[in-house]
């Protein structure tokens, strides 16, 4: 089973992918890949996500692949930061990954 870390890496890629399929790109066989390689290190703008609509869409994207139990409170922490165009894709990771480890998800 993958490290919580590579989970929510895979989840957080896997929502930017769908928000932004011609920017971001993410392959799970033979091996875990994210394009571009740096993504945790852009922000949303970079990605093409460029508006308050867009981010509540990644989020809504975001929460329906994060485990039931650690929803609510991934929803809050990312509010809370707040999470906007200019927010680096990597804190969202850390969020996931806190609250996968808080509730042993």
């Amino acid at each position: 089973m993958p490290t919580p870390k590579i989970r929510a890496m895979l989840i957080v890629a896997s929502a930017c992918a769908v928000q932004s399929p011609k920017q971001v790109k993410v392959t799970t066989t033979p091996v875990f890949k994210i394009m571009p390689n740096d993504l945790f290190l852009r922000s949303y703008e970079s990605i093409g996500i460029l508006n308050d609509t867009d981010i509540s869409s990644l989020l809504a994207i975001l929460l329906g692949l994060v485990p039931q139990v650690i929803q609510a409170d991934v929803q809050k922490q990312l509010l809370d930061l707040p999470t906007t165009p200019g927010s680096t894709i990597g804190d969202a990771v850390d969020i996931v990954e806190e609250q996968i480890l808080n509730h042993n998800a």
